[in-house]
């Protein structure tokens, strides 16, 4: 639900809107002419909503701009770092795009901003004496490797491999960069770099800044292959390994080679834009440049996944004719097999119908038992429907009328579960994809995967969750929220298939005999808050990686009004917020899946400008953990 208020000072004037929520006070600094009548402007998505109370107070020029910049430091990434001398004209127009850009986005810090200011500020390297030399005393040796040519050929042993693509060229720094960061880690083998493009006239634009590492982004986006630089006795491993299966080298491939050939401490992100794409000059050639897959791109990705796991079906496909990627599906083993559906309730009749109802009525592509866990209904027509239920075949209900605990609701109804795969399922969800199931279940089969999750999406078809982003909101946020479900996000990363560090429990599938390796949800320090992301975070402490899959989508009828929690609520809030940051406090500090370049404020992936100093970043999880098939 969107609701606002907008003030103008008179008709046709500037506009200065606030975002408001029902039942909750809002305060915000509006400037209004003493000649005009100032008119007000209220705007709900939904129509039973209106304004109760509007009290104007007339405030001090010191008091005004006290608020304005107090509120612009915590929410405006421009102004968070505390180094920002503004003039009060530029801080005026700061604040009110802040405040009308929660309902019609537009970007608070633009690229030209983050280059201006945390740019220059980035170098792993010491600052060298003569910057117009060429680094004479440098030990590392760089070999380009082009794609275009008929093959790749072996690099020299000694060298540093730099991949490059048609139209990439250095920035800079980017052998001196390069250099220092070899020469600081022993044991590196394999670098991944971000990148940006460059439009014909010299602007830089749409910077593609990073995670960690990201195995499944990597069947997913070829462009994540972009910027990898490599010691020449992985490249001659790796191109041995694609030459046995195909005749086409591209860096594309190469890349999966060698990131599947590399431990941990091997794999190294460094998160400067050290490459630039430049767009070609050939008119008809431009059209391309948005083009993210290709049929080149999935007959590697399928060769290369048949290759190494015989037996395991995939099917490859392009996202929007390629402008988004591509999607690769792992198909359900050729047996019979079981999923349990966990679906804590209570009351909630609308929503436990409409769940209900789904689950029946559209394709799972699987067999399923559904285990109900009624935390103590009082409703009568929910008391109706779960007694029928109870009477069907394949339904088990549990009855449980002690204090709301999600964890201990969750862990009761898996003691009781028959399947294979387990599914966690709010009752406020409703699925619209056909073999959804069997879909989410494809991936969760994978021996390499921890917990998998789809998007999730509001009434209106805004995005609910693309996944987990730790940090955002001070623990975890979703990725993406409110964004239009048809839009590709940033990098087309709300469409394509990739791995996060966590994904929500309100639709959240796992093995089974994963779940009891885990020890399930903690009832016991997180009954209520954070016991999904906890989950998620186990599995990957485990070696697992767990997955977002956009291709699946059911509603999730949580509100968008919904305030903070009160009272209890909020005191058991904040005990569960401080048993993660003391259980995972490092993680939420600096999430491998996401970059730190990106906004923690905002989950639209907005940049941010508030670091300084980018250290490189290594893999936190055995990546020898990620495919069954490494080679040791």
């Amino acid at each position: 639900m969107r609701t606002f208020v907008r003030f103008r000072a008179c008709r046709g004037g500037f506009i200065q809107a606030i975002n408001v929520r029902p039942c909750v006070r809002r305060v915000r600094v509006v400037r209004l002419s003493h000649l005009c009548q100032p008119l007000l402007e209220f705007e709900s998505d939904d129509p039973s909503l209106h304004a109760v109370r509007l009290r104007l107070r007339k405030v001090s020029s010191f008091q005004a701009w006290h608020l304005i910049v107090k509120k612009l430091k915590q929410r405006h990434p421009r102004y968070g770092a505390g180094k920002w001398n503004f003039e009060r004209a530029t801080a005026w127009r700061d604040y009110n795009r802040l405040q009308y850009g929660r309902f019609h986005p537009s970007p608070l810090a633009t690229y030209g901003d983050w280059i201006r200011l945390v740019e220059p500020n980035l170098s792993c390297s010491p600052p060298c004496v003569n910057p117009n030399s060429q680094h004479s005393n440098r030990r590392i040796t760089f070999w380009y490797a082009h794609e275009g040519e008929a093959s790749f050929d072996p690099a020299p042993n000694g060298t540093w491999v730099i991949t490059a693509v048609p139209h990439q060229i250095n920035a800079r720094q980017a052998e001196r960069e390069l250099s220092f960061l070899i020469e600081s880690n022993s044991t590196c083998k394999l670098i991944s770099v971000d990148f940006d493009r460059i439009s014909i006239a010299g602007t830089r634009y749409a910077p593609n800044f990073k995670p960690a590492v990201n195995i499944d982004l990597a069947f997913s986006d070829p462009m994540y292959a972009i910027g990898t630089v490599m010691s020449a006795e992985l490249w001659n491993h790796a191109l041995s390994r694609l030459s046995a299966y195909s005749t086409t080298h591209t860096v594309y491939g190469m890349f999966l080679e060698a990131i599947t050939s590399v431990s941990p401490s091997q794999f190294i992100h460094l998160p400067q834009i050290l490459f630039h794409l430049s767009d070609p000059l050939d008119v008809n050639e431009n059209d391309t440049t948005c083009i993210r897959a290709s049929a080149e791109s999935l007959s590697i990705v399928k060769a290369f996944c048949e290759t190494h796991e015989p037996g395991v079906k995939v099917d490859v496909q392009l996202l929007n004719g390629g402008k988004w990627g591509q999607q690769v599906t792992w198909t359900l083993p050729q047996r019979p097999l079981l999923v349990s559906i966990l679906l804590p309730t209570r009351d909630s009749y609308p929503f436990l119908s409409a769940c209900i109802t789904s689950l029946f009525s559209i394709s799972a592509g699987v067999e399923f038992e559904l285990i109900i866990i009624d935390n103590g209904s009082v409703d009568r027509d929910a008391l109706q429907l779960l007694e029928e239920l109870d009477q069907s075949q394949n339904v088990s209900l549990i009855r449980d009328s002690g204090p709301f605990n999600y964890s201990a609701l969750i862990n009761k109804g898996a003691q009781l579960a028959n399947g294979e795969i387990l599914c966690l399922l709010n009752n406020d969800t409703e699925v619209i994809t056909e073999n959804w199931l069997s879909i989410l279940s494809g991936y969760a089969m994978r021996p390499n995967i921890g917990c998998v999750g789809p998007m999730l999406l509001y009434a209106d078809d805004t995005v609910q969750h693309g996944g987990v982003v730790l940090g955002i909101g001070g623990i975890a946020g979703h990725a993406h929220k409110y964004l239009s479900s048809e839009s590709s996000g940033y990098q087309s990363r709300l469409q394509l298939c990739h791995n996060f560090s966590a994904v929500t429990g309100a639709c959240l599938v796992v093995r089974s005999t994963l779940w009891r390796s885990l020890g399930g949800l903690d009832e016991h320090n997180l009954p209520v808050n954070y016991n999904d992301v906890d989950l998620c975070l186990r599995a990957n402490f485990a070696g697992y990686r767990n997955l977002y899959v956009p291709q699946v989508k059911l509603y999730h009828y949580e509100s968008k009004s919904r305030g903070a929690p009160l009272g209890f609520a909020f005191q058991q809030w904040q005990e569960e917020r401080m048993v993660m940051l003391k259980r995972w406090g490092d993680l939420i500090a600096s999430d491998p899946a996401y970059s730190p370049h990106l906004s923690l404020s905002h989950e639209d992936f907005s940049l941010s400008l508030c670091v300084d100093n980018i250290a490189p970043r290594s893999c936190s999880i055995p990546i020898d953990h990620y495919l069954s098939y490494n080679e040791t």
